[in-house]
């Protein structure tokens, strides 16, 4: 019985955990996409002068957006392993129970 409530326990943190994440994905994005507005914004005229710096700054974000993509899946692939054993542990205490 110990083992189920802590398995519960641990489901319920992990979910937790996983909505926290969800939380800080949507606010980085949000907080890309107005650094891209800023940036937009602060050089305008100066960007218009220079293509080249403007695609920089794109690439740049881009690739920090492509970045928190990847450690994302790290974290989703993680989590999953991590709730996959948790029900192995719940089956197997149930299994030795009966």
């Amino acid at each position: 019985m110990d083992s189920e409530l802590e398995v519960d326990r641990l489901a319920e943190s992990l979910s937790l955990f996983m909505s926290d994440i969800e939380s800080l994905i949507d606010v980085e994005a949000d907080r890309l996409r107005l650094s891209l507005f800023d940036n937009d914004s602060d050089v305008d005229n100066e960007l218009l002068k220079d293509d080249d710096r403007l695609l920089d700054a794109e690439f740049e974000l881009d690739s920090e957006a492509d970045l928190l993509s990847l450690r994302l899946l790290d974290v989703e692939l993680l989590l999953e392993f991590e709730a996959e054993s948790l029900w192995l542990s719940r089956l197997d205490s149930l299994v030795l129970k009966d």
